[in-house]
């Protein structure tokens, strides 16, 4: 099942995941890496951010709770109106690479911004 966050364009707050394993929070408690990989619904534009560049921030590790900063993907994807779809690759101690949504993937949809505002 696709996951679905919904934002306004030109977002700049920190934007909150749930890891999930099935219908449960999936504790990645021990994890040496988090990243998220995103691409743009026509194709044209894809960006990341990781903890190594401190674009995601772990919230609480033992129910899968991180935070995406929009601001430092290395692409602005999340400042214009579109839809994005992608994935989190979550690392751990012992290079296994595990997959989320493990099923599925994320889609981000971003609202219009009007043009009075900012």
């Amino acid at each position: 099942m696709t996951v679905k966050y919904y934002f306004r364009e030109g977002t700049t707050e920190p934007i909150t995941i749930f890891l999930k394993d099935g219908s449960s929070a999936a504790s990645i408690t021990g994890y040496s890496s988090v990243s998220i990989f995103l691409r743009s619904s026509d194709g044209a534009t894809q960006s990341e951010a990781s903890t190594a560049d401190n674009g995601i921030t772990v919230t609480t590790a033992a129910s899968g709770e991180i935070a995406l900063h929009p601001a430092l993907l290395t692409t602005a994807l999340l400042f214009s109106k579109e839809r994005y779809y992608g994935y989190i690759i979550v690392v751990d101690g012992t290079s296994k690479r595990t997959s989320f949504p493990s099923n599925d993937q994320l889609e981000f949809i971003m609202l219009e911004r009007f043009s009075g505002d900012g």
